[in-house]
């Protein structure tokens, strides 16, 4: 679901609070309050029109609804909104329309009567504000501020970019995300020894749709994190004085991610797809932030469509006995306080059973726990062991009708599963369902393939090559126009709807939203062992 423009103000640009009348704020505070909100420096709305005398809510008429955060605009529509960056906006243009510099009594002009710098009339969608020259001197101090500092982790021909690998992630994650991220890096590089000639022929040719390409030579580093989490704000601190990177592609941190979301957040620095299964969770009505993306919202995403799946199946009475079994873990907790939370009201409480995390799955206690529990709906997020123990009995005293899975626990592809339980198994499952195992994303493994790098989980060195291609794509389509906030901006568009990877049935971003994926299939089994899924059905949280 799409998030309309007019919120932006709200879930994506953080505001001083103000009091009073503002006098105590900085012109370059009021301007930033003025610019992301529409009201004015004590709370009041400001008044503005469109299209000669429609009025428009302040939300709406906030400017960092379609000029956005970074300042350089955005496409709605047939629509396009001018960039306001100060090196642009306080600048003669000399390409294209000329027009003179803005300075605060034009640009007072052009936000109270419609009229530019060079006297031309602005399109009737531009909001005629209600301003005074105070005000609109503080929209001007802001704005001379959007774009002029120094964007780190940038030179004319370099452009430097770090991956985070804390000591404790599990080592499929740092063996995948390192070893592809390097191997990435490499041939981008090697492909890219001409790249500052091609640009400069692309520029001078009539069709050159390329010459807009942004050409640097990338230089990878490796942020790795010691000890307790507690500790990794200062190492990332650290890490980003002594050398500042333009964006954290990918990472491996495990249960502790969010740590590193907090930093990339305070520093605005764009932290892209990372493995994780535990994203923040958002605030209601938010995504889990401006700077970070992610695949989708973990294990909280697949407890949710599990929650949906259960009460929607027309085989499951609205009475049946539902019993989770999890372990201890911060994962185990996340998803049975999502499940708990998706739940619809009117139905029996799902109940709790604690396992021990780690611990072999002997068939005899998953007898014992289902000889007491007697569950209609029988929900086992637990690891590989064991579920083997729980899938792999060949008798049990009491079958549930429906036991669900979930792909964040166990892949269900290493599980060998007893034929009396097959067809009862659902598996709630994120990615792209293969027609059969060895033709899983294969975009991915054509590229892993190709490069000697078939020793990695496909499914980890997948998403890190993803990572990487986004950014790179990102990069490219900046235009020389390097600005962190506007590469997010960028990708929420790039990424709605894209055949980028074979990972994803589908994706959907929009401007606020940080999941690229929203939902999850619930496979079926097929009868027989090595046959595809039978009927997958995606299913979005409701």
């Amino acid at each position: 679901m799409r998030t309309p423009l007019a919120l932006l103000a709200f879930l994506c640009f953080v505001t001083p609070a103000q009091a009073g009348d503002g006098s105590a704020a900085s012109a370059v505070d009021t301007g930033r309050h003025i610019y992301g909100t529409g009201l004015r420096a004590n709370g009041q709305p400001i008044r503005a029109v469109v299209q000669g005398d429609v009025a428009v809510p302040a939300a709406s008429a906030a400017c960092i609804s379609c000029h956005r955060r970074s300042g350089l605009g955005t496409v709605e529509g047939r629509s396009r909104s001018a960039a306001l960056t100060g090196p642009l906006l306080f600048a003669p243009r000399v390409g294209g329309v000329p027009r003179p510099a803005y300075d605060p009594a034009l640009l007072h002009r052009a936000l109270t009567t419609g009229v530019a710098a060079n006297g031309q009339p602005l399109d009737a969608l531009m909001p005629r504000y209600t301003l005074d020259s105070a005000e609109s001197e503080a929209l001007a101090a802001y704005l001379r501020t959007l774009g002029a500092d120094a964007v780190p982790g940038l030179t004319p021909t370099e452009l430097t970019i770090a991956t985070v690998i804390a000591d404790d992630a599990p080592a499929p994650a740092r063996e995948a995300m390192e070893k592809v991220l390097a191997r990435f890096v490499a041939t981008k590089n090697g492909g890219s020894r001409h790249e500052v000639a091609r640009a400069s022929f692309s520029n001078r040719h009539p069709w050159g749709e390329r010459g807009d390409r942004a050409y640097r030579r990338w230089r990878l580093l490796t942020w790795r994190l010691h000890g307790a989490p507690q500790g990794w704000p200062a190492q990332l601190a650290q890490y980003q004085a002594a050398d500042p990177v333009f964006a954290v592609v990918g990472g491996a941190a495990g249960r502790d991610w969010p740590v590193v979301h907090d930093f990339c957040e305070s520093a605005r620095l764009p932290c892209l797809l990372p493995l994780t299964d535990l994203p923040p969770e958002p605030r209601p009505g938010a995504e889990a932030g401006f700077y970070s993306l992610y695949f989708n919202a973990g294990v909280r995403l697949e407890a949710r469509v599990t929650a949906r799946a259960i009460t929607a199946a027309a085989d499951t009475p609205p009475d049946a006995r539902v019993v989770v079994v999890h372990d201890d873990s911060a994962q185990g907790r996340a998803a049975w306080t999502a499940l708990l939370a998706a739940w619809p009201a009117g139905r029996p409480a799902p109940q709790e059973r604690l396992v021990v995390q780690g611990r072999h799955g002997d068939p005899h206690d998953w007898q014992r726990l289902l000889g007491e529990a007697r569950p209609d709906v029988l929900v086992a997020w637990v690891d590989r062991p064991q579920l083997q123990g729980l899938l792999s009995a060949a008798t049990l005293p009491f079958l549930p009708m429906r036991v669900y899975t979930a792909e964040a626990f166990t892949d269900l592809g290493t599980v060998d599963v007893a034929t009396v339980l097959r067809e009862r198994l659902r598996h709630v499952y994120p990615w792209r369902v293969p027609r059969n195992p060895a033709g899983q994303f294969p975009r991915e493994r054509a590229w892993l393939n190709q490069q000697g790098l078939q020793g990695l989980d496909p499914r980890l060195a997948g998403r890190a090559l993803f990572a990487a291609h986004v950014f790179g794509e990102g990069v490219a389509s900046l235009r020389n126009a390097f600005s962190q906030d506007y590469l997010m901006e960028d990708l929420e568009h790039m990424l709605d709807g894209s055949d980028m990877t074979t990972l994803l049935p589908r994706t959907n971003l929009a401007p606020g939203q940080r999941f690229l994926s929203r939902g999850a299939h619930v496979l079926a089994l097929a009868p027989r062992p090595g046959d595809p899924y039978t009927t997958p059905t995606w299913l979005e949280p409701q």
